[in-house]
């Protein structure tokens, strides 16, 4: 198979029009080319050229799940979990936090229809996220709480355990994280961002921590609870697809009894970001098919 039918075939995937070349964006016309070029030259190429994904979020979404950084297929494609290995649209469907399996390419929709939202930690790109040195991964963190903060989804759900990793570090040390302040769990003399036997025990549970909201008083949320997972991608055998959805379906199924105001956070330690003034909000918009 040629490379435009390689192409061809992997954009009908995701549902876009490859010969209408008039109304293709800049954007996938670039990828189409990079995607065209012969494997030697493609191997080449440093796939942190590939242009970063957007985020999909809005406002007081029921949940923001944040991912590692782009995969180089996903960046190829321009869609969050682009690669069919994934298991990540599977788990949001078999969950019920989707009645139907989408597509990557829906993608853009899902905070609009679904109330679901996507991020990552980091924005480059890259084959593997071992391939991101552990310095970017630290000075993303302090972005990523930034923007929960201003999103204020209800739940933040993060793709890979190692997330979380990060994220605590951080925290722990109280490094590089100017504007977030945090107070300690119900009956902790200390705080402590250790995970949860959850990667043991192999059940999903969400954090003795929560994000919470004191500076709008007119906010739909005035908490973020947070849960880790183990990354749904295909790379991560260490878990099935049943125990991956499992996850999915804790978020799905508190969802409710977070929405009536029943969930009983009260043990829960609070962490509270600053938002600065010099916060970007990112346009939304979607790509052109």
């Amino acid at each position: 198979m040629q490379p435009q039918e390689k192409f061809s075939s992997l954009l009908a995937t995701f549902s876009f029009n490859p010969g209408a070349s008039s109304s293709e964006s800049s954007v996938v016309k670039k990828r189409k080319r990079d995607f065209e070029e012969s494997p030697s030259k493609r191997a080449k190429r440093d796939v942190s050229e590939l242009p970063p994904l957007q985020d999909r979020l809005e406002k007081y979404l029921d949940v923001i799940i944040c991912g590692c950084n782009p995969g180089y297929t996903s960046a190829l494609v321009g869609f969050h979990y682009g690669n069919t290995q994934n298991a990540f649209w599977r788990c949001l469907h078999r969950s019920g936090l989707t009645p139907r399996l989408l597509q990557p390419s829906e993608g853009p929709s899902l905070p609009e229809l679904y109330g679901v939202g996507l991020t990552d930690l980091v924005v480059r790109p890259s084959h593997s996220f071992s391939d991101i040195p552990g310095q970017e991964r630290k000075q993303s963190v302090l972005s990523l709480l930034q923007r929960i903060a201003y999103y204020k989804p209800r739940i933040l759900a993060l793709n890979s355990f190692t997330i979380w990793s990060d994220i605590a570090s951080q925290l722990a040390k109280k490094e590089g994280l100017a504007g977030v302040t945090f107070k300690a769990p119900a009956g902790s003399a200390k705080p402590s961002f250790k995970l949860p036997q959850v990667e043991r025990n192999r059940e999903p549970c969400f954090l003795p921590w929560k994000f919470v909201y004191t500076d709008d008083s007119e906010s739909r949320v005035t908490e973020t609870l947070i849960i880790p997972m183990p990354g749904t991608s295909g790379a991560n055998a260490s878990y099935s697809l049943a125990e991956k959805v499992t996850f999915f379906k804790l978020i799905h199924d508190t969802l409710p009894r977070i929405k009536e105001g029943t969930f009983d956070t009260s043990h829960m330690g609070e962490i509270i970001v600053q938002i600065p003034q010099t916060f970007v909000v990112e346009p939304q918009t979607k790509l052109e098919e």
